[in-house]
């Protein structure tokens, strides 16, 4: 349903834009929040250390677990496509080439 919705109203590079720029808004302002969570979790004998770069790989769970979401909702060429067009984006992003 979210698939037939979406692809009426948006093509492949504005979905990139959106789900990259979401992302990064998402993690760029819920980071600490993750940290501060972590930390409190009783879980751990003793706190873990986490530092201010581990942002970047935090961004990069959150990617892979939104691409699978992706999934659910399109099919696997359209998934393939809009996966090429978020690496360009991260690529562009960070002055990166895709490879």
């Amino acid at each position: 349903m979210l698939g037939f919705a979406v692809r009426k109203r948006i093509d492949q590079d504005k979905l990139a834009n959106i789900f990259v720029n979401s992302l990064i808004e998402v993690v760029e302002n819920g980071f600490q929040d993750i940290v501060e969570m972590i930390k409190d979790d009783t879980a751990f004998v003793t706190e873990p250390t986490i530092s201010e770069n581990a942002r970047n790989q935090f961004l990069l769970i959150v990617t892979v677990g939104n691409i699978e979401f992706l999934r659910e909702s399109f099919n696997a060429f359209e998934v393939d496509e809009i996966e090429d067009s978020i690496i360009e984006k991260f690529a562009s992003i960070y002055d990166m080439e895709k490879n």
